[in-house]
C-alpha cells in the first residue's frame, strides 16, 4: 500500500509504501471503498487529519473503547513491533519516522524488559536465603532441619544440621 502522511505541524507530505497485514487486506478486498480513499466521511469524501482522529474517538466511545485513540493505537503498533524484535530502523520505516529517537524510544524499553526478563531467568535456580538470621523463636524452618544457615552455606549444609 503506498500512500501520503500527512504529519506533525509542518504537514509535510511523506510517501510512504507498507505492507498490508493479512487482516486489513481482508476487510479491503471486500470493501467497495479504496479507489480514491479507504474512509469516507458520510458525504462521500475523504476525512480531514482532525475529522479523522475526532470520528476515531467517537468510534472507539461507541465501542466502549474510551481509552483508545489514534495516537494510542500507533504507540501499540510500534510496542508490538519492538516487543517482536523490530529493529529502530524496522519502526522508522513502519511509522515514517525520519529521527531515530522515537524508535529508539520503543526498542530501549522492549530490550530492557527482555533483559530483565533473561536475567531474572538466570537466577531462578538459585535460593537465596535471609539476609539475617530470623528472631530465636522463628528459627524451626521448614525444610532447613530447624537451623538457620548464613550465606554462603550451602542449603545441603543447612539440611544436615
Amino acid at each position: 500500500m503506498t500512500f501520503a502522511q500527512f504529519k506533525g505541524r509542518k504537514k509535510v507530505v511523506k510517501v510512504l509504501t507498507l505492507p498490508i497485514l493479512l487482516p486489513l487486506r481482508a476487510i479491503v478486498d471486500t470493501s467497495t471503498l479504496g479507489r480514491e480513499t479507504w474512509l469516507e466521511t458520510a458525504f462521500g469524501k475523504p476525512y480531514s487529519s482532525n475529522g479523522f482522529g475526532n470520528k476515531f474517538k467517537d468510534w472507539c466511545v461507541d465501542a466502549g473503547l474510551q481509552q483508545c485513540s489514534c495516537h494510542g493505537l500507533r504507540r501499540s503498533g510500534a510496542v508490538r513491533a519492538a516487543e517482536a524484535g523490530a529493529s529502530e530502523h524496522e519502526l522508522m520505516a513502519m511509522s515514517g519516522w525520519d529521527d531515530a529517537k522515537m524508535a529508539r524510544l520503543y526498542t530501549r524499553k522492549a530490550a530492557q524488559k527482555k533483559l530483565a526478563a533473561s536475567g531474572a531467568a538466570k537466577l531462578s535456580h538459585i535460593i537465596v536465603p535471609p539476609s539475617v538470621p530470623p528472631e530465636k523463636e522463628d528459627q524451626e524452618i521448614k525444610g532447613l532441619g530447624g537451623g538457620w544457615c548464613p550465606w554462603p552455606q550451602s542449603i545441603l549444609a543447612c539440611k544436615l544440621l
